[in-house]
């Protein structure tokens, strides 16, 4: 409040930034002193909510108190609080190739591969395997269903993926696309069984 700083409170680097403020204030000697009084002013005095400006010692060198501004201090950002998204995808393989699609540039994971997010009728009976992964991103928790559809028929597989667009990937060669990280260690579970 002293020097109306609007340096947020809850970052990383505010401690070192607030440290060398207070160098800039720090008497030559009594440091002890000093900072007791520093802070009994902080307990006190200048506590973060509903400062007592009318018995502080120092208002008169207090710029957010000549601004009229010092509910305005210290700046403290809240957190945000993660959402739940859902998130449900459908693994469909046929020997050791899958399907894959890119993510557009909306939303999460831009750009990056994911499977299919859609099936027909068929290929929902088919299912033989259900799995749930949680993954937490910095605003979003993650609730993803994986649903793996084997398929035995080829031209099932290709008529699947001519009509919704899809990409064809070997299980061997997944590393040559960039997957978000829940779903690369999805394939990478899938390659380590496939070696045994």
């Amino acid at each position: 409040r002293i020097f109306a700083d609007d340096f947020d409170i809850s970052k990383t680097k505010a401690h070192d930034y607030f440290s060398e403020l207070a160098l800039l204030i720090m008497p030559d000697r009594d440091f002890g002193d000093f900072n007791q009084a520093i802070m009994d002013l902080g307990a006190n005095i200048c506590k973060p909510k509903n400062p007592s400006c009318d018995i502080c010692p120092v208002h008169a060198d207090c710029l957010a108190f000549q601004l009229g501004k010092t509910a305005d201090f210290p700046v403290k950002t809240k957190k945000i609080k993660p959402e739940d998204m859902n998130l449900i995808y459908y693994f469909v393989r046929y020997e050791n190739s899958f399907l894959i699609k890119q993510r557009d540039d909306s939303s999460i994971w831009k750009k990056l591969y994911d499977f299919p997010d859609k099936i027909n009728d068929f290929l929902e009976k088919s299912i033989i395997k259900e799995e749930e992964i949680s993954h937490k991103l910095t605003h979003k928790n993650l609730n993803i269903k994986i649903y793996s559809i084997t398929l035995s028929d080829s031209t099932l597989f290709q008529t699947f993926r001519k009509e919704n667009n899809l990409e064809i990937l070997d299980l061997k060669d997944f590393d040559q696309k960039s997957f978000p990280k829940p779903l690369e260690k999805f394939i990478k579970s899938l390659n380590l069984h496939r070696h045994h």
